[in-house]
């Protein structure tokens, strides 16, 4: 009966050590994995002839009251009426859920009536609306925004974020080996994690929600200019802090060729999307009057974002001035170029949200806080970090300004400084613009920065002390855990 047992004990302690090597192998391979073709983007540069500068500001007055000073979705509802043939939307958060009290901007609703309008007006363009699957509970419900797209000839997509690597592999390892090849099921009974009044989730659609993979994209672009965004058509998030570029010009051949890479892995459906010849940026230039600026842009996606952030910083020299203004600052490799800035004698500035909440879930002050410190810690304090000043709004910007001597570089649009959104693990896109510093686009960028750094007219803005006595020695232990473990949001 002995050799039995030991026989048993074998099979066992065997069988666990080929699950570990088998999990252990689906998650370096999901960490590693080849990327699909025009993931991580980067284009080329392009002289356009225009490029203006968007923000959306939820702020405290002098008198202590809160006031929204919103623009950006005014102006894509403008780009979508200005489409001649070709329109597409790239949107992460496209629905009205949230669980907020007071009322919110319709913001979903306000963006689907535009385009059902727009394909009224002119059922000859060809539109598509790419979103991501958290708009859909991961396949547990319709979504009624995109049902009305799609009955009024619209081309909606899903985007498949399968072929994307996992940036949470511990996790994504348990699901990919036992649970992705289960389907969505039905009769969700799990809460949605924006509202209790938004449909339940199944819990395999849960299961695939904990794997943090997203389409993070936020822009439009149609057949005359392109809008780059860090603002979501999402009601739950219409008040907050946010940012966007508007351009005309080449550079919008390239953005149009990023997104058709996301829709070439997403879906068999044979998408219409413009040839050269149906390019209307030319005529669009002629109605702007935009002086002699001229701007170089160059559209980014994923680590393409980060590369050139990175770059910037490291090009920049003495007396120079960075400004940088993140929802999440949680990249190691820019932390260690703005240290080494620093030293240099570059002035840097930064703009951070304190990270209190999301979506109505406490946050801890995660990633932004611990982060801060460090980087105030080891530039001896030459670094200057304020808060922005929020009270139930995010600062969900994500910009950066390097003023040299004659030119200024600006990179904006979905792209977080984290990991996840730099790394290739979700889709992200961001517009560089680099422009000289009389220009009204360059202007238009450092008086923004200067308006909440010294608040004018306003309280935007806190010093770093504001949260100094909240950071116990646990959010940072817990934030370096988190990041060596991958086991993050951000």
């Amino acid at each position: 009966m002995k050799w039995i047992r030991k026989d048993k004990w074998a099979l066992f302690y065997t069988s666990l050590l080929l699950l570990i090597i088998l999990l252990t192998a689906v998650g370096i391979y999901g960490l590693m994995k080849p990327l699909p073709e025009s993931v991580s983007f980067e284009g080329e540069d392009h002289e356009i002839p225009d490029a203006q500068f968007y923000y959306d500001l939820t702020y405290q007055t002098k008198d202590g009251d809160w006031v929204s000073d919103q623009s950006i979705f005014d102006e894509i509802i403008e780009v979508i009426n200005r489409a001649d043939s070709y329109l597409l939307l790239d949107m992460f958060l496209f629905n009205a859920y949230h669980d907020r009290d007071e009322e919110m901007p319709e913001i979903s609703k306000r963006v689907t009536e535009a385009l059902l309008s727009k394909k009224e007006s002119n059922p000859d363009i060809e539109i598509i609306f790419i979103t991501d699957e958290f708009n859909t509970g991961y396949g547990s419900h319709d979504s009624i925004h995109l049902v009305q797209l799609e009955e009024a000839g619209i081309h909606t997509v899903i985007s498949d974020l399968t072929p994307l690597r996992d940036g949470k592999p511990v996790y994504s390892a348990f699901y990919r080996t036992f649970f992705q090849w289960f389907g969505r099921g039905e009769n969700g009974w799990i809460s949605h994690p924006l509202s209790e009044e938004a449909p339940s989730l199944t819990a395999r659609s849960y299961l695939k929600l904990l794997n943090l993979k997203a389409n993070h994209r936020k822009l439009v672009v149609s057949d005359k200019e392109a809008f780059v965004t860090s603002a979501n058509p999402h009601d739950g998030s219409g008040l907050y802090s946010n940012i966007g570029f508007r351009v005309t010009g080449s550079v919008i051949k390239d953005i149009w060729a990023a997104e058709k890479a996301v829709a070439s892995f997403s879906t068999d459906e044979p998408l219409p999307f413009p040839s050269d010849e149906d390019f209307l940026y030319d005529e669009r230039a002629e109605e702007i009057d935009n002086g002699d600026d001229r701007v170089i842009a160059r559209h980014l996606t994923e680590s393409s974002v980060k590369n050139h952030v990175i770059e910037a910083i490291e090009y920049s020299a003495t007396d120079d001035l960075i400004y940088i203004g993140v929802y999440y600052l949680a990249k190691d490799p820019i932390a260690d170029a703005l240290l080494e800035a620093s030293r240099r004698g570059v002035d840097i500035r930064i703009v951070l949200d304190p990270n209190s909440y999301s979506f109505s879930q406490e946050t801890h002050g995660l990633p932004n806080r611990p982060s801060a410190k460090h980087i105030h810690e080891e530039s001896n304090g030459h670094i200057d970090i304020r808060w922005f000043n929020i009270d139930k709004e995010q600062y969900h910007t994500k910009l950066m300004f390097v003023q040299k001597q004659e030119e200024s570089i600006m990179i904006g649009g979905s792209s977080n400084f984290t990991r996840r959104n730099m790394d290739d693990f979700n889709l992200d896109a961001s517009i560089k613009l680099t422009a000289s510093n009389e220009s009204s686009l360059s202007d238009s960028v450092l008086q923004y920065f200067e308006k909440i750094w010294t608040n004018e007219d306003g309280l935007y803005t806190l010093p770093l002390e504001e949260y100094e006595d909240d950071l116990s020695f646990w959010k940072p232990a817990v934030f370096r855990l988190q990041q060596w473990l991958y086991f993050t949001t951000y």
